[in-house]
């Protein structure tokens, strides 16, 4: 388990001491001052640490609280079920084939059921949302599943302009633009006049049948690996809301291209690549 005293002790220094740190860390180890006074950590939100379960369980796609779910009382689950939001909460419900009706809770029953259940609640001891360590990836945990789909699709589209590249055949092309939509071919466009410092195995469309959905999963999975490893070295807590933004299906598939270390020459330039997609729709959305 990761350990996370360090960002504890920094949440309370930004809460409790609005001075400069080093008197204060003084009496700590050298490395263990070091690595507090450095952590890129700007709230102070103590509460926080609390309602971090309920929080987490509202922000995560609801597919990864079924395991969990399934191997406590049907009476706790829809006690657990009654403290999320609506929607999810039916999702829930419906999947682990439940037919009572959700109870509604005071907001005092609420706090109850929080300690009451505190042992039952899926992914507790995971930090909350708002103590994820700044970073040039971080905004990625900001996104809707939707959102975090779409980038990784985009992702892929670097392979697919790659093997643009060594398609000389006019008909197989054309075919190749039909099946894309008007944003992501403008995006091969960038991406074919940019110049692509990594080399990846070929898609070899010249098997590809012409199925627009085939096209499509292939450029998914591609994009996916690029994720993967763009955030190789990042910290746990943000890989952790990344990876439960998407349903448990893929946010497993993520994690196994995820490596504790950079990949020296490719994730520097992944990471560029998740930028510029971001860029590229931030550019879009004010058009």
């Amino acid at each position: 388990m990761q350990d996370r005293s360090p960002t504890y002790l920094r949440l309370l220094l930004n809460r409790y001491h609005k001075g400069p740190h080093e008197a204060v860390l003084a009496p700590f180890p050298k490395e263990k001052a070091k690595l507090v006074s450095e952590l890129p950590l700007r709230t102070s939100d103590i509460e926080a640490i609390l309602y971090a379960p309920l929080e987490n369980l509202n922000r995560i796609h609801y597919s990864w609280m079924l395991d969990t779910l399934k191997k406590i009382p049907k009476p706790s689950v829809l006690y657990l079920l009654a403290m999320i939001q609506k929607e999810k909460a039916e999702k829930l419900k419906a999947a682990l084939g439940i037919k009572s009706k959700i109870p509604s809770l005071s907001p005092l029953m609420r706090k109850f059921i929080l300690k009451y259940l505190a042992n039952d609640i899926p992914f507790k001891d995971t930090p909350p949302f708002s103590h994820i360590l700044e970073s040039e990836l971080s905004t990625l945990a900001h996104l809707q599943k939707q959102e975090l789909i779409q980038l990784i699709d985009f992702l892929g589209l670097y392979d697919l302009s790659e093997e643009i590249h060594n398609i000389v055949d006019k008909r197989l092309l054309e075919k190749i633009y039909n099946a894309l939509t008007p944003k992501k071919k403008s995006y091969v466009k960038k991406c074919l006049l940019s110049k692509e410092k990594l080399v990846t195995n070929r898609l070899n469309l010249e098997y590809w049948d012409g199925d627009p959905e085939k096209l499509s999963k292939l450029i998914h999975h591609r994009g996916m690996v690029r994720l993967g490893y763009a955030l190789c070295n990042q910290d746990n807590n943000l890989i952790w809301h990344i990876t439960h933004i998407l349903d448990s299906g893929r946010g497993k598939k993520l994690l196994r291209y995820i490596n504790d270390k950079e990949i020296p020459g490719v994730t520097k330039t992944l990471r560029e690549q998740v930028l510029d997609v971001m860029a590229f729709f931030k550019k879009g959305s004010k058009q």
